[in-house]
């Protein structure tokens, strides 16, 4: 993680020994410049999530069970909850959906110190979602009420 982000601080190499070469990714390097960065970014996302919804369509996106798509949940539960948008399901489909987020939720010692803090003083686990549900299968999925936004992994 190269950068801080909403869940995680970004990376610290003063301990590190210093490398002949240091390979990282460069795909945020401009990312700034061509998007406007993360909040930008999160927005546009929402925007066509939103749009999507509002018009009765479903939206999936694929994710990894692990790193970015508790950033999404994050994202897209803040946005629920701060719009009250109970009449769309926003879903976590994985056959291990409700152990990813609980295992997640058992660690916040290890995320920002921003969201640390905010646990020690208040209480609040970041992975404590308001509206989003875990399924472990389509068939679970198919009971929930639509249009969907489903995050999608294995």
């Amino acid at each position: 993680n190269h950068a801080q982000e909403r869940l995680l601080d970004g990376t610290v190499l003063v301990d590190l020994p210093r490398p002949s070469v240091l390979i990282t990714d460069a795909y945020t390097a401009l990312d700034r410049q061509l998007t406007g960065g993360k909040r930008a970014r999160e927005g546009m996302l929402i925007d066509e999530v939103m749009r999507t919804v509002s018009r009765g369509g479903n939206v999936l996106l694929p994710v990894d069970s692990t790193g970015r798509v508790f950033e999404l949940m994050a994202v897209l539960d803040a946005y629920w909850t701060q719009h009250n948008l109970k009449q769309y399901t926003l879903a976590f489909l994985s056959p291990e959906s409700r152990s990813i987020v609980d295992m997640a939720a058992s660690q916040v010692e290890w995320l920002s110190k921003h969201v640390s803090q905010m646990f020690v003083h208040s209480r609040k686990n970041v992975f404590h979602f308001q509206h989003l549900q875990r399924c472990s299968s389509r068939k679970e999925l198919s009971r929930l009420v639509q249009p969907q936004v489903v995050l999608a992994s294995g």
